[in-house]
């Protein structure tokens, strides 16, 4: 996220420029960010053990700094917490993604940053003007990304988003344009000008997709649940409900796949195609994650409107998306570079995992061979992920407990002593497809719950963890 002005970052670090400042809270959440990208032996060397033990010691740090009140510059708030925002807590830790969010948000509204600059600050500086409304803009997407993640409602209505889109120009420098935390593990790209104004630009499409994206989530997750009884389940009174409900949402879901739509015409040729192959491995990371969010807004605005009115157009629409998702993955995959992909990619694929189950069901033999093939390419990156992300680790362990019986003894405990586990379930896992879509969705809400046990609807036997 462009949230630094690195340019000011460097000049003050290595120039020891005596008029500048540098914050000590916002440096500990940048390097506990850059951390994650950094090579591992490096962080070796300068004593931390390994990767997991030096992202702790920093957001630690960060962390005590923030709670004693050490920084007073609201606006430096808001940066380090966007940035803590990257970090994933223990079952009983309360701290995780969607708490440090929710207070950049708080720190962003208290200081007006969802406002246009005013007409008493057209004084600002240009390139002061532009960090505030990059900063703003990085804001709502975190909260659009850890929505989609924490499968919850975005916290800011998109009416908050009154500041009009970026543009190139409020990238300012090119060195500034840098999308941290990219920055830290690719600094030879800082010499180009090109890359980074490729980077502004995927940034830029970035955040107007998230505005759609934020719009899918508030039709997905606001929709009423029913809860009722088995015997009433398919009486005359329920299914009349359930056409009066999707009578009213079609339209919703219509309006919201022609937006997407219209963002994709808008976007030309750079999301439509392959990726240039000379492109940096930055580059084709950003551009992917541009494509494949695009595509799952549209797997779950099409799996909404499959589930109310079931049409085979719809389900293959569906399908083609999942597997473009999956394949854009594989690629990024295959070229080692998987490990560089933020957490929100866990949902990605779960999301594109959870419809070739799907397609695996299907009568027609053509569909659940190419459900088997892109349901091993999506296990295959689930597990790359999981040697980074930990949730996608405890999403492979779902599949295989859904495959061999819901009596399988899940090694929770195996789990939390080497990475720790994010997640709650609020179902016991089945055997039938429909139970293994639910729980991989599950999977999707990870975060700060009390107990991964907590809500199971009975005991598990657990590994010993001593």
């Amino acid at each position: 996220m462009p949230v630094i002005d690195i340019h000011q970052l460097l000049i003050t670090i290595f120039q020891k420029n005596a008029y500048g400042r540098l914050s000590l809270f916002l440096l500990q959440a940048i390097l506990f960010t850059g951390a994650h990208f950094i090579a591992e032996n490096l962080l070796v060397i300068a004593g931390y053990g390994d990767r997991d033990t030096a992202r702790r010691i920093f957001f630690q740090r960060a962390k005590v700094l923030y709670d004693l009140n050490v920084e007073e510059d609201q606006f430096t708030l808001v940066q380090g917490l966007l940035l803590l925002s990257f970090w994933h807590g223990t079952p009983d830790d309360t701290t995780g993604c969607w708490h440090w969010a929710g207070l950049s948000i708080t720190h962003a509204l208290r200081i007006g940053l969802q406002k246009e600059v005013s007409s008493r600050d057209v004084d600002m500086h240009p390139h002061q003007r532009g960090l505030r409304r990059r900063l703003w803009w990085s804001v709502y997407i975190r909260d659009c990304l850890t929505a989609l993640w924490m499968q919850r409602l975005p916290r800011i209505p998109n009416e908050a988003a009154n500041i009009p889109i970026l543009t190139i120009e409020d990238f300012g420098d090119p060195i500034s344009s840098i999308l941290l935390p990219h920055f830290v593990a690719n600094s030879a790209y800082l010499s180009s000008v090109e890359v980074q104004n490729k980077l502004a630009s995927c940034f830029i499409d970035y955040s107007i997709l998230c505005v759609h994206v934020s719009r899918v989530l508030q039709i997905k997750f606001s929709l009423p649940k029913q809860h009722l009884p088995a015997d009433e389940i398919g009486s005359v009174e329920n299914e009349m409900a359930s056409d009066e409900m999707g009578d009213s949402l079609l339209p919703r879901l219509r309006k919201c796949e022609s937006e997407l739509h219209g963002w994709f015409l808008e976007t030309g040729s750079r999301y439509d195609s392959d990726i240039d192959a000379g492109a940096s491995d930055i580059v084709r990371i950003q551009i992917s994650l541009v494509q494949m969010l695009y595509s799952t807004a549209l797997v779950y605005l099409l799996s909404e409107r499959f589930a109310l009115f079931p049409t085979e157009t719809t389900f293959i629409k569906t399908t083609q998306h999942a597997r473009r998702v999956t394949e854009i993955m594989t690629d990024i995959s295959k070229r080692k570079i998987i490990q560089y992909l933020p957490v929100t990619a866990v949902t990605i694929i779960v999301s594109a995992i959870t419809n070739h189950v799907m397609e695996i069901s299907s009568p027609d033999p053509a569909t659940r061979s190419q459900g088997y093939q892109s349901l091993s390419k999506g296990l295959m990156c689930l597990n790359e992920l999981s040697h980074t992300y930990p949730a996608a680790g405890l999403a492979n362990i779902l599949y295989e407990a859904s495959t061999f019986g819901s009596s399988a003894s899940l090694p929770f405990e195996a789990l939390h002593r080497g990475r720790g586990i994010y997640s709650s379930f609020t179902r016991r896992i089945h055997q039938t497809e429909e139970s293994f879509r639910t729980s991989l969705e599950s999977c999707m809400v990870m975060g700060n719950n009390q107990s991964v046990l907590e809500s199971l609807s009975g005991p598990l036997e657990l590994e010993n963890s001593t």
